[in-house]
């Protein structure tokens, strides 16, 4: 007997230059506005959980910065 799996979620692919945009961009006080939303968005997407752990550690200084930025994000994740 056979057993075959389906990998019904694939991970979430963003371009590495990107990422590193990105990045830089939570460096800088003035640009939060304009990668506030679209961050918290990504996270709350299935897809974001599905990478590699080696593609998710590039994630951290990321999340790290959204969720010190704006003190409700972890709040309404928990909530969702």
């Amino acid at each position: 007997m056979k057993i075959i799996v389906h990998r019904l979620n694939r991970p979430l692919d963003i371009d590495d230059v990107i990422l590193a945009v990105l990045q830089e961009m939570t460096k800088i006080q003035a640009a939060l506005k304009a990668w506030r939303t679209p961050v918290a968005d990504l996270f709350n997407d299935n897809r974001f959980f599905n990478s590699l752990p080696d593609e998710a550690e590039s994630w951290k200084p990321v999340i790290k910065s959204l969720f010190d930025s704006d003190k409700t994000a972890f709040p309404e994740l928990l909530c969702e």
